[in-house]
C-alpha cells in the first residue's frame, strides 16, 4: 500500500507542484487517475482521462457506524501513513471534479486501498 510520500511522488510525477502536493483540496490532476468514461460512475464523468493507468473507481467509503457512503460518487484511499492518533493520510476523488484531496482521518472509517509494486 502506497504511503503519502509515495501518492505525493504519483501526483508530482503528473504535475502536480511540490507546494500543491503538501495541501488538502488541490491540483487538477484527479482526472489522469480517474477511470475514463461513465460505465461505473454515478455522475458525468467528463474529464477524466486516466492518463495514469491507475483507473480510479469511486467506491465510496464505509463510516465509523458501519454505514456505506457515497458509492459511484466518492473515491477514498487510505496510505500506510499513520500518525501517533491512529490517524492516516488518504486521497479522495469526487465523480464531478478534476481535483485530488488529500486528507487526515481519525474516524475509524474504512477507505479503498490500491497495492503498489516495489
Amino acid at each position: 500500500m502506497p504511503s503519502d510520500e509515495e501518492w505525493k511522488e504519483l501526483e508530482k510525477n503528473l504535475g502536480m507542484s511540490m507546494e500543491d502536493s503538501e495541501k488538502g483540496l488541490r491540483g487538477d490532476i484527479g482526472e489522469k487517475l480517474k477511470e475514463a468514461g461513465n460505465e461505473h460512475w454515478e455522475h458525468l464523468n467528463h474529464y477524466a482521462t486516466n492518463e495514469s493507468g491507475l483507473t480510479v473507481l469511486l467506491g465510496g467509503y464505509r463510516d465509523s457506524f458501519g454505514v456505506f457512503c457515497f458509492l459511484h460518487e466518492l473515491g477514498s484511499f487510505c496510505s500506510s501513513s499513520v500518525e501517533e492518533v491512529l490517524a492516516l493520510w488518504g486521497r479522495r476523488f469526487s465523480a464531478n471534479g478534476t481535483e485530488v484531496y488529500r486528507f487526515f482521518d481519525n474516524e475509524n472509517c474504512s477507505f479503498s486501498m490500491r497495492c503498489i509494486k516495489d
